[in-house]
């Protein structure tokens, strides 16, 4: 049965400063995020993959070849799995946020498949939407069944695209923790179906 790896990205000088938004802001990997994909890619060692996909942001792809490399393999990156735009928050951290759009914020915090995030940024149905939609087109791709497939993205998406997939209202993905580096397992069974074998595995905690 063909198996999908979703992996946070190492962490950047943001996740480390009081947790600011990143989004699609394009930030790099601080020098503890690149021992987190070092680390993770130690960790995967025995796992065959036939793809690797990242998100286009650098700190995703960083994370992606840092794994890609021992193996010989090239990253391929997917637009659809690149992170939920924040909007006007991006760069901020949730107190100032909070402080300075408290309206916006619990309109978010509420109802977050309906409400844009930061104002001009994207509602988590839509990113939902397109990590889905990227999952099934990496799916119907596959040429045999048990193929592995890594895809490097990041935490609100991914943690969004759980709760679609597993059913759960949208403002669930808040209840999920997700480590940079954390791995979630997706497997499609014969039956066309797919279930959560792992989430938030750590690599980087060995």
């Amino acid at each position: 049965m063909t198996r999908v790896y979703f992996m946070r990205h190492g962490e950047t000088d943001w996740n480390r400063d009081g947790n600011r938004y990143c989004g699609r802001t394009d930030i790099g990997l601080s020098a503890e995020g690149k021992r987190q994909a070092s680390a993770a890619a130690d960790w995967l060692t025995d796992i065959r993959f036939d793809r690797i996909v990242a998100s286009p942001l650098r700190r995703a792809v960083d994370t992606a070849e840092t794994i890609a490399r021992g193996r010989g393999m090239d990253v391929e990156c997917l637009e659809e799995v690149r992170e939920l735009d924040y909007g006007l928050w991006e760069g901020m951290t949730l107190t100032n946020i909070q402080r300075t759009y408290p309206e916006d914020w619990e309109a978010w915090y509420e109802r977050p498949e309906h409400t844009p995030a930061g104002r001009t940024g994207e509602s988590a149905a839509e990113v939902g939407r397109r990590y889905v939609q990227a999952l099934e087109s990496l799916l119907s791709g596959c040429d045999r069944e048990e193929e592995r497939i890594l895809v490097v993205g990041h935490s609100a998406a991914i943690r969004i695209m759980f709760a679609r997939v597993l059913g759960m209202p949208f403002a669930a993905y808040r209840t999920m923790v997700l480590h940079n580096t954390g791995v979630c397992v997706l497997e499609k069974t014969s039956g066309g179906e797919a279930r959560m074998l792992q989430f938030n595995g750590r690599p980087h905690a060995l």
